[in-house]
Order: C-alpha cells, then structure tokens, then sequence
C-alpha cells in the first residue's frame, strides 16, 4: 500500500475515533471502496444518486452480485 494510503487511513481512523468518543453520526463520502469498508460501520450504495442498498460491511462484501456492480462503478468513476 503506497504510504499516502497508510498516512489517509490512519487519519480517518483517528477520525473514526473522536467520532465514538463524541458519540455523534458521521457521513463520509467516498468512492473508495477499501477505505469505506476500514472505516464504516454500515455503508449505503448509491446509483444515479438513489441508495440501492445500507447494510453492514460484511453484509455487503459478501453479496456477489452488490460486489460485481461496485466493482464496475469504482472502475467508472475512476475513468472519469
């Protein structure tokens, strides 16, 4: 993992932690897949800007088929 990926993620672990500590809800939006499933405790997928699915991140890794439209909408957004 490059060290720009190490360094983002520590920073939004400590994020993660004053959030608890606060005991406040957070939104982050990201089209980071790895960094939305290390820092979240449930996720909601959007398509065309409607949430198709809000689950747990276990939940959501393990439906194939909900992964193979992530993967294909990860690799969309970066192309743009």
């Amino acid at each position: 993992m490059p060290a720009f990926a190490v360094y983002l993620l520590q920073r939004l672990w400590v994020g993660r932690q004053l959030q608890e500590r606060l005991a406040i809800t957070a939104v982050y939006v990201t089209h980071d897949q790895d960094e939305a499933m290390a820092i979240s405790d449930r996720i909601a997928v959007m398509n065309g800007g409607t949430i198709i699915r809000v689950d747990t991140t276990p939940e959501l890794g393990a439906e194939p088929a909900l992964e193979t439209y992530l993967e294909g909408a990860l690799a969309r957004a970066r192309r743009r």
